[in-house]
């Protein structure tokens, strides 16, 4: 979503789009401010019963998102939450 609105600046856009993929715990820092960590694909456990199942890669904020941040990011996408 970052990356489709661009929340994320060029130099890093060209960095996270890569062809040879991003190191475990590859960070930058969002345009906000904020550091964002790279958790990379692969299996985990779900569930009471333990279901495994396979996470695609994804890119975590290292600590909580403010309401600051949060409201600056509705203004910026126009996102509507439901």
């Amino acid at each position: 979503f970052a990356l489709e609105n661009g929340l994320v600046s060029d130099e890093h856009t060209a960095q996270l789009t890569a062809p040879h993929g991003l190191a475990p715990n590859a960070t930058f820092i969002n345009n906000d401010g904020s550091e964002m960590v790279w958790i990379p694909p692969g299996p985990f456990v779900i569930g009471y019963q333990q279901q495994p199942a396979t996470a695609a890669g994804f890119f975590l904020a290292r600590h909580p998102v403010t309401n600051e941040q949060f409201g600056r990011f509705l203004e910026a996408t126009r996102y509507q939450p439901n």
